[in-house]
């Protein structure tokens, strides 16, 4: 066999932000193997994520800073994969370079390209210029259970009314939401959140809190919008900020938006663990989650909302693979943007289910934008059109 390996990264990237690795590699034959192994010594600089690959197991050592992915069935001839690796850049600019190298049992023909780097420039953060982040897997889970996401406008009409359906959001002026008669606050709204009979804490996996909101150009986001208020049911309104590494934006002529990220798994199960036992066994959980102090402007094209993404294991639902991809991208008229999804198993024969389910801050009802998946064969299937349409 003569394996080829090659490592692809962005050029350039801002401190304390997201980026991915991918290791793209090839069998030029003639013969097939097995039980390849990738290893990447990931620089002290960077922060390792997660990593993963169609028929590829990968594992982290922190000790030694190594990522190493065993492809433990057949490899043929002519076949390709491909491995994504996640990190943290650093968070002073710097240059860094990273290697990967694949071997395997069988006799290599040409070992010149088994091994190749990549290199990033590290540049500093900049709030006059767009920071934008891939989406990435965040987490993953083979369980039988589900995933909910619930979330608001923190935005109405100037009269303080919901717009309508077939309303675009730059045919209002809009005003905030304040809902909660609560002083610390000066815009508010809430969801509710109902998990099956039998859910209790022990049985949430994750609970990500995500915000996005918009402001004039040259406005300070970067200061307000990294924090928000977050009431879980039963509890006091907690002051979250967005880690740096999960805090971005983009600047447009007209103004700027961004999104914040928090992880809420103990708030969440700390609400749930308020619920008597006999309760979750008989009804299941229910209540009344808020999120306030989103930062956005009260102007034509404005927006701000919350949203909370409960991931969770339930015993009586059918065996699933869930996984969360999150980032921010902007797409604007005529864009196409593309995320690739990776890392899971489907069965080989029937019928698959699946779910998609996207948090996106703001669009328009009169741009008919689309959503598709392509499949192996390379045949996109539409997702359905219009999804953002507010």
């Amino acid at each position: 066999a003569d394996l080829a390996l090659t490592k692809s990264a962005p050029a350039s990237v801002t401190i304390n932000n997201t980026m991915q690795y991918t290791i793209s590699i090839t069998n030029n034959g003639p013969a097939s193997t097995e039980d390849l192994t990738v290893t990447d010594i990931l620089p002290a600089s960077l922060i390792y994520q997660i990593s993963y690959g169609t028929d590829w197991i990968c594992s982290y050592t922190a000790g030694t800073r190594t990522v190493s992915c065993l492809h433990p069935t057949e490899f043929t001839s002519g076949a390709t994969s491909e491995i994504t690796i996640v990190v943290t850049t650093p968070s002073s600019a710097q240059s860094v370079t990273n290697q990967a190298s694949i071997s395997g049992p069988t006799p290599d023909s040409n070992l010149a390209n088994n091994t190749d780097s990549a290199t990033t420039s590290v540049t500093a953060t900049s709030y006059s210029s767009s920071n934008l982040r891939p989406f990435t897997l965040q987490k993953q889970y083979n369980i039988n259970g589900n995933m909910k996401i619930i979330g608001n406008s923190v935005m109405l009409k100037s009269d303080g009314t919901c717009a309508g359906l077939g309303t675009n959001n730059n045919d209002i002026t809009p005003t905030w939401a304040n809902k909660d008669s609560d002083a610390s606050t000066w815009n508010s709204s809430s969801a509710d959140l109902t998990l099956p009979v039998g859910v209790n804490s022990s049985r949430i996996k994750y609970a990500g809190l995500y915000w996005q909101g918009r402001v004039d150009n040259g406005e300070d986001f970067w200061t307000n919008g990294k924090n928000i208020k977050f009431k879980p049911a039963g509890l006091a309104y907690q002051d979250l900020t967005s880690p740096a590494t999960k805090f971005n934006w983009t600047i447009r002529s007209a103004d700027s938006g961004y999104q914040g990220v928090y992880d809420v798994t103990a708030l969440v199960k700390q609400s749930i663990d308020l619920v008597p036992a006999a309760t979750i066994d008989s009804t299941g959980y229910s209540g009344t989650f808020w999120g306030a102090n989103v930062l956005a402007k009260k102007f034509t094209n404005g927006y701000g909302a919350w949203s909370l993404v409960v991931i969770y294991e339930d015993y009586d639902d059918t065996l699933k693979n869930i996984s969360l991809y999150d980032g921010f991208i902007a797409v604007n008229d005529g864009d196409i943007r593309s995320t690739t999804l990776s890392g899971f198993l489907t069965p080989t024969s029937g019928a698959v289910h699946s779910n998609l389910l996207i948090f996106g801050g703001e669009g328009d009802i009169t741009l008919t934008d689309s959503v598709t998946m392509t499949d192996r064969f390379g045949i996109d299937r539409s997702l359905g059109s219009n999804i953002f349409d507010s």
